[in-house]
């Protein structure tokens, strides 16, 4: 017991200088602790002021960290829906929840996998539908897409007006010939309207927005097949503001525009038009021009009331003034 009281003992002795640098120590923690006090009783006093440019930087910061994270993990799930799509059974509601719905014309057979999104398809589906397309597999009406087993009557249902297929699909069926038994194949067209086997063409000016089937064929370069398109065309876009427009139907390259262009002309007064302070989101959706912005003008319209102006929508920022001069030919107040 003596012994370890001698072992604190020792330990524990200072020399004269050891305590008076300890007393020293001591007072000055005091004192710091004073001032930390103080401090913190006066806080709401101080205020640190930070450079606006500054604050605005971190915000920046920010939200890019936001989108480069919500970027690589988008990019990730892609791959994953690419590879094992069978794997995902998320709810269509949900897969879709956080993506712009935009209703629009499309051809099942050429659509992409964004553009299936777009239209309000979980991704899931989307990527089934490019890799049955990559199988081999083709759309040749609307119906067909029912084969999809991930696409719901739901979706299809309110997709199916938008179904833009090509108005000739050749299909190959099997003839047997009277001379043997070989089966040769042969390949017909689904007829889309009856047309005259041969029509005489003439040099005669067509008015676009006021020929039928008839009048088109006439036309030098036009045939049965391109007839149909331009009058599909004309009732989906209420008519032609310009021959220019031909460009924008399948198969009517710059070629074939420079061969039918002179035989055409165009007169704006006979386009069906819409009318924006009436016009449903279906009218709206199914016009090549104002099919992407028809949430947004109906959101307008609702916010502020009636359109004064066709220059009215260049109040909704989404329109690019490039699409305004596009669809103002088809659109009117009243």
């Amino acid at each position: 017991m003596k012994s370890a009281f001698n072992f604190l003992q020792n330990y524990f002795h200072f020399t004269r200088g050891e305590r008076n640098g300890l007393l020293v120590l001591t007072v000055l923690m005091l004192v710091l602790s004073g001032v930390l006090w103080w401090s913190g009783s006066s806080q709401s006093d101080i205020s640190l002021t930070l450079s606006p440019n500054f604050l605005a930087d971190i915000e920046r910061f920010r939200a890019s960290s936001a989108r480069n994270d919500s970027t690589i993990f988008a990019t990730k799930q892609d791959k994953k829906w690419e590879r094992y799509p069978s794997k995902f059974t998320q709810n269509t509601s949900d897969m879709v929840a956080n993506e712009e719905v935009e209703l629009f014309g499309f051809d099942p057979n050429t659509a992409s996998v964004d553009d299936f999104v777009r239209l309000g398809l979980p991704r899931k589906t989307a990527y089934i539908i490019v890799k049955y397309r990559k199988s081999g597999g083709k759309f040749f009406k609307k119906e067909d897409l029912k084969r999809i087993y991930s696409l719901s009557a739901d979706d299809y249902n309110r997709i199916s007006p938008y179904i833009d297929l090509p108005e000739k699909i050749a299909k190959k069926t099997f003839k047997k010939t009277e001379k043997d038994s070989l089966t040769v194949p042969k390949t017909i067209a689904t007829p889309t309207e009856t047309t005259p086997k041969f029509v005489r063409k003439t040099n005669e000016i067509i008015e676009l927005n006021t020929a039928d089937s008839l009048q088109l064929l006439k036309i030098s370069g036009i045939g049965p097949s391109f007839a149909s398109r331009i009058l599909k065309y004309k009732k989906r876009s209420g008519g032609f503001a310009n021959k220019e427009q031909l460009k924008e139907i399948y198969g009517i390259d710059s070629l074939k525009f420079s061969q039918i262009s002179p035989f055409i002309t165009t007169n704006a007064e006979y386009i069906e038009k819409i009318n924006l302070n009436t016009a449903t989101f279906q009218n709206l959706a199914r016009h090549p021009y104002t099919q992407k912005y028809a949430r947004y003008i109906l959101n307008y319209r609702t916010q502020h009331g009636d359109f004064k102006s066709l220059d009215d929508l260049l109040n909704i920022k989404t329109i690019l003034p490039k699409d305004f001069d596009k669809m103002k030919p088809f659109l009117k107040i009243r």
